[in-house]
């Protein structure tokens, strides 16, 4: 994909991740993203500008569903989010506000191992 063709980047730390974090974005960032995740890449459409180092949905999640980052748990959805939804406190509640910290990397390591 041509670098004209998307107006922000973003890069996909771990292949279980569903969230990226946009590391270069233009000042009209709604629109179309380019993800990265070694030498691959693949479009998503923004709804709305996210800022620089903030996170973005790769996958839809619904409230209370684990958000995944380096291939860990970060936190939990606090509402349902969209697949290009900028990520950030309006939505996701962090993995030790929930009280629950250890267990939710833990859980989702079993979980990725069992696949």
């Amino acid at each position: 994909m041509s670098e004209q063709s998307f107006v922000s980047e973003a890069i996909q730390l771990h292949p279980d991740d569903t969230v990226a974090t946009v590391r270069r974005v233009h000042v009209e960032a709604a629109g179309p993203c380019e993800v990265v995740l070694g030498s691959e890449t693949r479009p998503v459409e923004l709804g709305a500008p996210v800022p620089f180092g903030h996170k973005i949905a790769l996958a839809e999640m619904q409230e209370g569903d684990r958000v995944i980052k380096y291939g860990q748990a970060i936190g939990l959805a606090t509402r349902h989010i969209h697949v290009g939804e900028h990520v950030h406190t309006h939505n996701v509640t962090g993995v030790r506000d929930t009280g629950q910290g250890e267990g939710l990397a833990t859980k989702e390591r079993k979980k990725s191992d069992e696949r």
